[in-house]
């Protein structure tokens, strides 16, 4: 970011993104994930094997038109569009 000659700082750029996602309704596991933080609760992390990529693909691509200015305001429910597109390729 100093590089670029962007005010700020990755942690705060992080921890803006989080503050965002959260007011989105984006599950706090996807947003972990999508900052690539492990899960400290070992038994959670021994079952939990998803990396939750695609709903980390439709959310970094509004957090970056977000940023850019693009996107008036988060979508409210990831997890809702996700279970709805997993029906909707069983039932096919």
């Amino acid at each position: 970011m100093r590089d670029a000659k962007v005010a700020g700082t990755p942690h705060g750029f992080r921890s803006a993104f989080k503050d965002w996602a959260a007011e989105a309704g984006v599950r706090d596991e996807v947003s972990e994930a999508a900052l690539g933080h492990a899960d400290q609760n070992a038994v959670r992390a021994a079952y939990r094997r998803t990396n939750f990529l695609d709903e980390r693909v439709g959310l970094m691509q509004r957090w970056a038109d977000f940023v850019r200015g693009g996107m008036p305001a988060p979508r409210k429910s990831d997890h809702a569009l996700a279970e709805q597109e997993a029906s909707q390729a069983l039932s096919r």
